[in-house]
């Protein structure tokens, strides 16, 4: 059943004074964004550009000659695009500029080259801060994620994922480590998610990460730490909040499969690295119904421990920890690698292009 998300006096309660408020509500109404309803097909649209806005975007006033700005800072032309595109799709043009700037974070000095998407609608502001997106600094303000996305549908909660995480979401890499007398295995790394706060909105911050981390957990993300660290940035002491992601294969995997919106560089880089995690999922996943079959085999069908061994292609020790000392089902043993089977897959790609010309 559908449910209003955004009334009209939700709406009238933001409007500042000066402001034309029956030119606004007219235009969200024109638009037909008031009133806002959970099935509105947009919602998820809406809930993706929110998503960017509480990483990479935000939302500016200046009270002095009462101008308004919603604006997205983004990596590449493509992902610029694709939020104007979105913009479009509710109605309102944004402008693309490119831009060079200094940076520096903790001593270190660096160049930032970026697309900044700046969209001037008051309309579209005033509908954004009745669906609680911040105004100003978010270093500076205590924020949540909004009530009505952590009720919403599952669609809607997983596209203002892809839409922060677009922003402030780490990447997931593969690598290997070496071990002494053993093979090296494969090492899943994904960094944490950060963002910054002062000291006087950490409190507020940690219930923020908090909040993240249940939406998360929607999608079987794990997240096994949040917790914050102190960081002289321009010369100022910032608390800057970590939320530590398992790189467990089921936990890394299913947050790839977020997906990053507007950041094609991230979504790129993933590409190959779902697919091994996807493969890892599988063995893991024929390795537990082997478990359940060779208990099955035991337990009902009164078959040896050899003969189960012989029937499943285990080794015998293996069973016998399974059937007699209770050992549960942990990795199965496979001798892929990451490097060797990303190499192996870009030789059978090339020639399956080969045959093609």
């Amino acid at each position: 059943m559908s449910k209003i998300v955004l009334s009209e006096q939700n709406v009238r309660n933001f409007i500042l004074p000066g402001m034309k408020a029956t030119k606004y509500l007219s235009e969200l109404k024109n638009k037909k964004l008031l009133p806002l309803f959970s099935n509105d097909k947009r919602l998820p649209l809406i809930a993706r550009l929110i998503g960017s806005l509480f990483s990479d975007g935000g939302l500016y006033h200046s009270r002095a000659n009462n101008y308004r700005e919603i604006h997205f800072t983004l990596g590449q032309k493509e992902d610029a695009q694709e939020l104007t595109s979105d913009l479009c799709q509710l109605g309102f043009k944004a402008h693309v500029r490119e831009r060079v700037t200094q940076n520096k974070v903790g001593g270190r000095e660096f160049q930032l080259h970026t697309h900044r998407v700046k969209c001037c609608s008051t309309a579209l502001w005033v509908l954004f801060v009745a669906l609680d997106v911040p105004v100003g600094k978010k270093t500076k303000q205590n924020y949540f994620v909004p009530d009505w996305i952590l009720c919403a549908s599952s669609e809607v909660k997983k596209e203002f994922l892809k839409g922060y995480i677009g922003g402030d979401g780490p990447k997931v890499t593969v690598g290997l480590t070496e071990r002494k007398k053993k093979q090296p295995c494969n090492t899943i790394q994904i960094n944490d998610i950060e963002f910054y706060k002062q000291e006087r909105f950490l409190d507020s911050g940690l219930k923020y990460a908090l909040q993240l981390k249940e939406l998360l957990a929607c999608f079987d993300v794990d997240v096994t730490r949040i917790f914050s660290k102190e960081l002289i940035l321009n010369e100022q002491k910032i608390q800057v909040i970590h939320i530590s992601i398992s790189s467990a294969v089921k936990s890394a995997y299913a947050y790839c499969k977020l997906g990053y919106a507007y950041c094609k560089q991230k979504q790129d880089a993933i590409t190959d690295v779902t697919q091994f995690l996807e493969l890892l999922r599988q063995k893991r996943t024929e390795w537990s119904q082997k478990y359940l079959e060779a208990l099955d085999l035991y337990n009902s069908k009164n078959k040896s421990i050899i003969e189960i061994s012989k029937s499943l292609n285990l080794s015998k020790n293996t069973v016998y920890g399974w059937v007699k000392q209770g050992k549960k089902p942990t990795i199965g043993y496979h001798k892929i690698k990451y490097p060797a089977w990303l190499n192996e897959r870009y030789q059978n790609g090339n020639r399956t292009k080969q045959r093609n010309l």
